[in-house]
């Protein structure tokens, strides 16, 4: 099901996220689903970080990703592209622009029934709004993709 959302929500984002990405970072990485799919795009990271609460959750590791457990991350760091998807209903009280290098991406998604906490993204002035569509054939999800204002990537 996850697999098949990321397909389609790469028609959506392919045309906003760089051949080269210098840092990403992925709040609730799982697996790292997105990982693989950018990997088989032939898209080039840098850098990535990933962040989950579980060992079982990333289990197995992949190789060139620093993974940190952690159920309430924070970082003074930013990334070129900051990427949570279906999971910011589990940290609604962080603020994923904080991570987000003067215009870098935000990639997030939310299943149906928490879709509605993408709009406070939506009504930042900080962001453009690149992408707001929803994917999924068995279960739906919200797909925003913003680009921070300000100078930088």
């Amino acid at each position: 099901i996850q697999q098949a959302k990321y397909e389609q929500a790469w028609g959506l984002i392919k045309k906003h996220i760089p051949r080269k990405v210098g840092s990403l970072l992925d709040i609730g990485i799982g697996y790292a689903w997105f990982e693989v799919l950018l990997k088989k795009k032939k898209l080039r990271l840098k850098r990535i970080m990933g962040v989950d609460v579980s060992e079982e959750s990333i289990s197995p590791p992949r190789k060139n990703i620093t993974y940190i457990l952690d159920d309430d991350f924070d970082t003074r760091e930013t990334f070129d592209v900051v990427v949570c998807w279906d999971a910011w209903h589990c940290f609604p009280k962080k603020d994923l622009l904080a991570w987000v290098k003067p215009k870098g991406l935000l990639l997030v998604s939310e299943p149906s029934p928490f879709s509605v906490q993408l709009d406070k993204l939506i009504a930042n002035k900080n962001v453009e709004v690149l992408v707001d569509e929803w994917v999924g054939d068995l279960e739906k999800s919200r797909v925003l993709l913003v680009r921070k204002k300000g100078s930088g990537l």
